[in-house]
């Protein structure tokens, strides 16, 4: 939890250590909390509160992860899918599927590219307003909404008893594809809420 003057918001951080914390922050032009952090300096303090939450990953306990994320929640989701991929003993694989408006509003699309440069990560974006065919390098882009349909063909050959479903969205999103996934008879799932 962000705070700063008299606004409190809730952010994921894509990275913290003991001695830093980074954030992937959207800044939009009539958010009030969007214009107290454009005018920010060096110095000034924000009072942070968490992180929170109580997700645990044992390295390689899964033959296979996939992440479902809509929008920001990408972000809870990315640090996880790093933090696997660059461990050289784990032997996981990752597919992460995101669901966006428009390819302007993905974030850390540089990041998901080097991180599909490993061997066992994947990525696909759903795009639900695309006018164009479009191409981002090691990055599987669909056109139309990441709905029942397309998490269905994703998990129907996979093995549900060694896979983790790790959901982050809105409450929503986390709830029908939390639904969608245990009428398919999938045990491992955790949301981030």
């Amino acid at each position: 939890m962000l705070h700063l003057h008299d606004i409190t918001k809730p952010f994921t951080p894509i990275l913290f250590t003991d001695d830093c914390i980074e954030f992937l922050i959207r800044l939009y032009p009539n958010g009030k909390f969007s214009q107290y952090l454009k005018s920010i300096k060096i110095g000034d303090i924000i009072h942070i509160r968490g992180p929170y939450g109580n997700f645990k990953y044992e390295s390689n306990s899964f033959q296979t992860i996939i992440m479902f994320s809509m929008g920001s929640g990408i972000t809870a989701v990315y640090h996880i899918a790093k933090s696997i991929v660059e461990n050289e003993l784990e032997e996981t694989k990752i597919h992460l599927i995101g669901g966006f408006k428009n390819i302007l509003q993905i974030p850390l699309k540089k990041e998901l590219q080097i991180l599909s440069d490993y061997w066992n990560f994947k990525c696909t974006l759903h795009i639900s307003q695309m006018q164009n065919v479009c191409n981002i390098h090691g990055i599987n882009i669909k056109s139309g909404r990441l709905d029942k349909k397309s998490i269905f063909e994703i998990l129907k050959n996979k093995i549900a008893n060694t896979t983790l479903i790790l959901i982050c969205g809105t409450s929503q999103f986390n709830n029908y594809v939390e639904q969608w996934i245990k009428c398919m008879n999938y045990k491992h799932i955790y949301v981030f809420k």
